[in-house]
Formats: C-alpha cells, structure tokens, sequence
C-alpha cells in the first residue's frame, strides 16, 4: 500500500481529498493488466532516476494563461581537449581569478504536457445503483488506470523521438541515416554483436560506462522471451540472450508507423520526467471542505511521477459533484551537454531481423 500523505497537512478528514486519498491506497497493490509501457517503466526506475528530484515548492506563483510553467538545472562544465605545457618550479605564477560564473551551464526547461481525468457525482444515481460514492470513485480511479499510463506513455515516447541526436560519426540518428543492429542469430538466439554496436556509438559520444537503455517493440520482446527457454545452453560462447537494461514498448513502432522495427535509446539518468503543480498552499488554505476543493494528492493512478493536482467543486444543488485530477509534467535533459567533452547521449537504431521474420509491433483490434 502507498505510504505518501497529501502535501498539505492541514486537509482535514471531513475533506473530500481526505476520502479520495483513502480510496487510492486500496488500489495501489493491485496488480493492474495493461500493456507494456517500456518508456514510462524505463524513465521511472531507480536506475535512470539515480536520485534526481525535481519539485517546486507548493507556496510559491504560479503560471498565468500568458506565462509559462519553467524549470532549471545547473551543471558544471566540463574542461577538455586542452593541449598544456607545465610551468616548472621556479615559474613566477600570474594571479587572474576565474570568472566562476562561466564555470556553470544553467538550463532552463518548460513544462508543456499534461494530462486530465474528470469524474461527474450525481448522488441520486448511487441510490438506484446502491454503491456508494467511495465504491465508484474507487471504480473510477481503476477505469482510468491503464488510459493514463498509456496516455502519458505515448507523450513521453514522442518527446524522447525528438530529443535523439546524431550518432559520432555526426549523421542522424533519426531518418535515412539510422543504423540497423540485430539481436538473434539465424537461430534466433541472442546475438550480442547488435548491442555491440550500441555501446560503441555511446562511448563514442563520451559516455564509455553507460549502459543505456533500449526500449523497443516485438523485437525485444522476442528476444526476451526466448531467453527464458536458453537457461544452460550456450551459442557460439554466448551464455546470456537477454538485451540488458531492455524494456518493450509497442508504442515506439507505432510512434513511427512505418512498419519498421525501431529502438530508442539513452543512457541512465540523461533524461528525466519533471512534474509541476499548479495547486499552491495558498490555494488548499482556502478550500471550502466538501463544497470546492483545491488539493495535492499522491499519485492516484500508480505512474511514479509523483504528487497530483485535485479538484472539486459541488453544483448549487449539493448532489452533484465534479472530481478533477490534473498533472503537468514533461520530459527534460537536466544536464546541458556541450557537445565537445560530451554529447548527447541519446540515439535511435533501427532493427535489422536478419533471415528472421521481423515481428510486427501492431496491437490493434
């Protein structure tokens, strides 16, 4: 069961958000079926987060309808490709400070995606019914559990499609010029030569340790699966036929709907998911319980993206009542590569399935 508190403790349990926050930790532990969500799944572990954490504190202004929803990161800039001469011991040193401030790269990011679920109360329908309003909220919040995370999948998929950059040799990643890799062999094994050719291309780039992710469609699902019938056996030396740090994600083939098998790629912790709140301290201290109602929630719907906007408002009647649960979010680079020390470490390939049949990503009806 979640253990994360509304943010503002001074919600009272004759609040609405109180109620609703009670329903969402019921729902937490339940193991929800839905498709694979590779990039969100990626994005969120703990391996790609590597403890970075990005909140605005909720007593702070927000956006008006004309302004924008930002975010800044800072980092140091790295000092390479220097060619020095020492200036031996009875060299007279010259005092010139540095100018600290260009020893620092800030980014600034906005927040541009976002994502909405309204439900509408009718009290008298929960007579004919005979639920009660908690049992369809719970409902409710299930309903819309899998169009969420798909929603905010697909999102996060086109973003990571237009951060990827060139490969070393300075050609695109995306387009003509991607580089096919494969992963079977004519037996349709794991072949390790495919994520060969990925770590090289990202050591080239500046990032020899990375073990970057690869999210994909059927391919890396195949493959996976596969491995889990090779325990013991050995092909051509290889004892190992997973794709490591492999996610799969049909999204990614039908983001680029070209009937290709593609793969993104990046390396942990070079691409982060930042969330915004638009509901400040403020607003909660002059929520009228149960009447109109603005709120932080823990994450209702289980992404791990953190806490969530909650509204609600009740008709002049009292019997109807309209939930609303809001988040911004979007997907940045936190650290600002300055393309000589280090570039960008996010690539896209296409797949190469050899004298296999190339598995389509497809999953409609």
């Amino acid at each position: 069961m979640s253990t994360v508190t509304t943010a503002f403790n001074g919600v009272s349990d004759g609040f609405c958000a109180i109620q609703v926050q009670s329903v969402i930790n019921t729902l937490q532990s339940q193991a929800l079926l839905g498709t694979p969500n590779g990039v969100l799944s990626a994005l969120t572990s703990p391996l790609n987060r590597q403890g970075f954490k990005l909140a605005l504190a909720p007593n702070k202004d927000r956006p008006s309808a004309t302004s924008h929803r930002k975010v800044y990161t800072e980092d140091v800039i790295p000092v390479c490709n220097q060619d020095t001469t020492p200036a031996g011991a009875c060299a007279t040193p010259s005092f010139t400070p540095d100018d600290i401030a260009s020893k620092y790269k800030y980014a600034e990011h906005r927040i541009t995606l976002g994502i909405k679920r309204e439900s509408t109360l009718d009290l008298e329908d929960f007579k004919s019914l005979c639920k009660s309003p908690q049992e369809h909220i719970a409902n409710m919040l299930l309903a819309f559990r899998e169009g969420v995370h798909q929603e905010v999948n697909a999102k996060l998929t086109d973003s990571i499609i237009a951060y990827a950059g060139n490969y070393a040799d300075g050609s695109n990643s995306i387009g003509v010029s991607a580089k096919n890799v494969s992963f079977t062999n004519t037996g349709g094994f794991f072949d390790p030569r495919g994520y060969s050719i990925i770590k090289d291309e990202f050591a080239k780039l500046g990032h020899p340790y990375a073990s970057p992710f690869i999210v994909g469609g059927s391919q890396i699902a195949n493959v996976n699966n596969v491995a889990g019938f090779s325990g013991g056996t050995t092909q051509n030396g290889v004892n190992r036929f997973t794709v490591p740090n492999s996610e799969v994600d049909y999204a990614v083939d039908i983001a680029f709907n070209d009937g290709d098998q593609h793969l993104l790629t990046w390396a942990p912790g070079s691409l982060q998911v930042a969330t915004y709140n638009d509901v400040t301290t403020s607003m909660m201290n002059l929520s009228v319980p149960n009447f109109r109602e603005k709120a932080i929630i823990s994450d209702p719907f289980g992404l791990g993206l953190g806490n969530w906007d909650f509204y609600l408002d009740v008709n002049p009647t009292g019997c109807i009542y309209k939930m609303r649960y809001e988040l911004w979010f979007d997907l940045i680079m936190p650290t600002p590569y300055d393309g000589t020390c280090g570039k960008k470490p996010v690539l896209h390939f296409t797949v190469d399935c050899g004298t296999n049949a190339c598995l389509s990503s497809a999953v409609g009806g």
